[in-house]
């Protein structure tokens, strides 16, 4: 219950404490609306916050993929550097954050590209990609518990090779891949990629996370299929 209510209320208190999907909507508007138009304005000087607020709304479709800029410039009517740079901004006021791919021992991983992730996953309407989008934030929030209890420097990546194959998470140090982790909204098929994955980055734990309460199933060798309530259990 708290994980689906989390997925359609978000974790911020007041809509979650109120329970009501139509309460978030407004407050989520009115939350956007006010960083916008005050904080951002406030900390990063910028003036064009009509574009600014355009590429946030481009953003939910753009979600869960490596995001590539030279597909915005175009409706934005931007440079390319303005868009890093709005984009950066919007991460200063915490709508969004970035992942980079995992590159040591994957040959032919895409080397540049990131993917984007809102800390509202509520701003992404498709179901799988905000469930995709959930988990991205709860191990953001536990690396940073992990890094600062010392047991880190531990850092959020993706796996993702030219030819579309991808892994959504890796759990990594300056050195190694620790866990895999494979976002499915309902699918408890393994995904190909995650075993094949593991193989090339020796990670310690693969895990495959759907939206099924209480759900675990072993696949292989320290690879396991398990419902995300389970999951969230094992993290600080």
């Amino acid at each position: 219950e708290a994980v689906e209510s989390l997925l359609h209320l978000s974790g911020y208190p007041e809509p979650f404490i109120v329970g009501k999907q139509a309460f978030y909507a407004r407050w989520r508007e009115h939350h956007v609306s006010l960083i916008l138009q005050e904080d951002l304005r406030d900390l990063t000087k910028i003036v064009q916050v009509r574009k600014l607020e355009t590429l946030l709304y481009l953003l939910p479709d753009r979600v869960g993929v490596p995001l590539s800029l030279n597909a915005l410039r175009q409706p934005l009517e931007s440079a390319h550097g303005t868009i890093r740079s709005w984009l950066e901004a919007l991460k200063v006021v915490y709508l969004i954050f970035s992942i980079s791919p995992w590159t040591a021992r994957v040959s032919r991983s895409i080397l540049k590209e990131e993917k984007v992730y809102f800390w509202d996953w509520g701003m992404v309407t498709d179901l799988g990609v905000r469930f995709e989008n959930f988990l991205a934030v709860q191990l953001q929030r536990a690396i940073a518990s992990w890094n600062e209890q010392g047991h880190g420097p531990f850092r959020l990546h993706f796996v993702r090779t030219k030819d579309g194959q991808e892994v959504d998470f890796a759990i990594a140090d300056r050195h190694r891949v620790w866990w895999l982790i494979e976002a499915k909204a309902s699918d408890t098929t393994l995904s190909k990629s995650l075993p094949a994955f593991q193989a090339k980055v020796q990670a310690k734990l693969a895990l495959q996370v759907v939206n099924r309460t209480g759900y675990c199933e072993q696949k292989g060798k320290d690879i396991y299929v398990v419902g995300a309530d389970r999951f969230l259990s094992l993290l600080p």
